[in-house]
């Protein structure tokens, strides 16, 4: 359920962005973004939660930020099933990562920017499509098998992105990445909480964030020189690959996003037969007792 409400914003604000622009302008939008977060902000201080029980475990000895860290990364490291999982995760996001910022860019170079908000979100619809599903199904009894098997799936929706130059084919591929990655993370979360005692979730959830949004800001970082120096060059009219697997994903701007995306998905889904291999993490959820 947590998932379907991210994946309804992801959803609605595509669609709303191209005639927003050109109603209210940039600044309106940056407004309308600005008040939307004195919305949610109401909406939390209007809650009341109930008294948190104590905890009988046994705590560090200073409250500080960086000994209660320090405290969830020694839990983590002693479970090697764990921190193979975190790694694991912050690869994926990492990929993720350099699929969202360049495929803005990969739609604009042969469409214009309302067919962009129209693909983005018919792709994102997959993810409220996924969470529905994992609302109504549960997700399989084995989550590893979960993470690990859409995870293949998400990989190959991104490779597809990248095979061609085609609308109809990037709303299949976009919608197939972001149904499976719907499933993946919910997965990855039910682990965690299911695993986890439920007095350390709160630390070891900010450094499993902590590892696994790390990725991202490497990957806006290394996106945009990988596309505009590298790979676009090798597939340009006249460039390296122009001959070769040009013949096969075309030429021209964005192709070299598009032979981007297939490289990066190749090594993740490489990534993703290695972590199978791992029996740590394969076998998480045997070897690590429920919390609750």
């Amino acid at each position: 359920m947590i998932q379907l409400g991210e994946a309804a914003a992801q959803f609605l604000a595509p669609m709303l962005a191209a005639g927003l622009l050109s109603l209210i302008h940039l600044p309106g939008i940056i407004l309308t973004d600005f008040a939307t977060f004195l919305f949610s902000l109401a909406t939390l201080l209007s809650i009341r939660f109930p008294n948190a029980k104590t905890s009988t475990v046994r705590k560090p000895g200073a409250q500080s930020l960086v000994r209660e860290m320090a405290y969830a990364w020694t839990y983590i490291t002693a479970r090697p099933g764990l921190l193979g999982l975190l790694i694991f995760i912050a690869v994926s996001n990492f990929a993720i990562g350099i699929a969202q910022v360049l495929f803005p860019p990969l739609i604009l170079a042969f469409a214009p920017v309302a067919v962009l908000g129209t693909v983005q979100s018919i792709a994102c619809s997959g993810m409220v499509v996924g969470s529905i599903l994992m609302s109504v199904w549960g997700g399989p009894k084995r989550r590893m098998y979960g993470v690990l098997g859409f995870e293949l799936l998400l990989g190959l929706g991104i490779l597809l992105l990248g095979l061609r130059a085609s609308i109809p084919l990037i709303i299949v591929a976009g919608f197939a990445a972001y149904f499976s990655a719907a499933i993946f993370l919910s997965s990855t979360h039910t682990i965690l909480q299911t695993k986890v005692a439920p007095e350390l979730q709160g630390r070891v959830f900010a450094v499993r964030r902590t590892i696994g949004w790390s990725s991202y800001p490497l990957a806006a970082l290394v996106a945009g020189p990988l596309a505009d120096r590298i790979f676009e060059p090798l597939m340009a009219a006249d460039g390296l690959l122009a001959g070769s697997v040009g013949q096969i994903i075309g030429v021209g701007p964005g192709r070299g996003i598009g032979l981007l995306f297939i490289t990066l998905e190749v090594l993740a889904m490489l990534i993703t037969f290695a972590a199978y291999r791992y029996p740590r993490l394969r076998f998480i959820e045997d070897e690590l007792p429920d919390a609750i």
